[in-house]
C-alpha cells in the first residue's frame, strides 16, 4: 500500500521500532553513474589541483563548498573544452543562440556540482559498506534491459544487511525515510521478512510502499501516524510480493 506523505520524526522512530520487531533484513541501493567516464575526466582535473582531495571533499562537503568549486572551475578551459562546447551546442540545436548563451553557464554549474556529488557519494557509500561489511549477507547487481543498448545497463547495486546492533543504530540515526538518498548515503532503504519485502522506498522520487500483512497491521500503522493513499486495507497475495533469496 502506498504511503501518502514522508515518514519522519516521531512517526519514523515508531515505524523503525516496529520494523525491528517484524522484519529481519534491510537493503540499501547504490546507483551507478551512467556518465562515469566524463565524471572521472572532470574529477581527475579537479583532484589534480593541490587544494582538493577526496578526503577534503568528503570532510567539507556542503552547498557553500559546491558553490566554491563552481567559482573556481567555471572558466577552466580543460574541463569546458572545445568538445564540451560542441556537444552542448548540439544538445541545443533546436534552441536560439540567446537560449544557448543564457543556459551554458547554468549547465557548467550542474556539471561541476554533479561531479563533486559523485566523488562524495562514491566515498561515503564505500565507507559505509566497509564499516558494515560483517553484516552484509548479499550484494546484488541490478541490471536494466534497454532495447537501444547492446547489453543490459548496470543500473545499481543492492546491499542486504542483517539486523545487527550496528545496523539498527545507523537506521535509528536518521530522521525520515527519504533521507536515504544521493549523495549523502546509500539509497532507497527497504525492509524484509523471510525474504519478502515489507517496506519498499525510492527516496529521490519520494515513493514508499508498505505491504501490510492484514487489516490489524494496517490500523496499527495508521495509529502511529502513517498516512496511506488508500483509505482502507487492501490485501495483497504472496505471489504479488517482491521476494529475495538472501539466505
Amino acid at each position: 500500500m502506498r504511503v501518502r506523505n514522508n515518514i519522519k520524526g516521531k512517526v519514523y522512530n515508531k515505524l523503525i521500532e516496529y520494523v525491528f520487531e517484524q522484519c529481519d533484513t534491510v537493503s540499501m541501493r547504490k546507483y551507478c553513474n551512467q556518465q562515469e567516464k566524463e565524471t572521472n575526466r572532470i574529477s581527475n582535473i579537479i583532484l589534480s589541483d593541490l587544494q582538493y582531495s577526496i578526503g577534503g571533499i568528503v570532510e567539507t562537503y556542503s552547498e557553500d563548498f559546491l558553490e566554491k568549486i563552481y567559482t573556481h572551475f567555471k572558466d577552466n578551459s580543460i574541463i569546458f573544452n572545445q568538445k564540451y562546447k560542441e556537444d552542448y551546442k548540439k544538445s541545443c540545436s533546436d534552441c536560439s543562440e540567446e537560449f544557448y548563451k543564457n543556459t551554458i553557464e547554468y549547465n557548467k554549474k550542474n556539471v561541476l556540482y554533479n561531479c563533486i556529488m559523485w566523488i562524495y557519494y562514491n566515498k561515503v557509500t564505500e565507507n559505509f559498506t566497509d564499516m558494515y561489511h560483517d553484516d552484509l549477507i548479499l550484494k546484488k547487481d541490478y541490471m536494466v534491459e534497454e532495447k537501444f543498448l547492446e547489453k543490459p545497463l548496470h543500473h545499481s547495486i543492492i546491499y542486504y544487511f542483517n539486523f545487527s546492533e550496528k545496523i539498527k543504530n545507523i537506521v535509528n540515526s536518521k530522521n525520515d525515510i527519504y533521507s536515504w538518498c544521493f549523495p549523502l548515503m546509500l539509497e532507497d532503504i527497504s525492509f524484509y521478512k523471510d525474504g519478502y519485502c515489507w517496506l519498499d522506498s525510492i527516496a529521490h522520487e519520494e515513493l514508499c510502499f508498505i505491504y501490510c500483512k492484514d487489516e490489524e497491521e494496517y490500523k496499527y500503522l495508521k495509529s502511529i501516524g502513517i498516512e496511506f493513499v488508500e483509505d482502507k486495507f487492501v490485501p495483497i497475495s504472496k505471489d504479488e510480493l517482491y521476494y529475495v533469496d538472501y539466505k
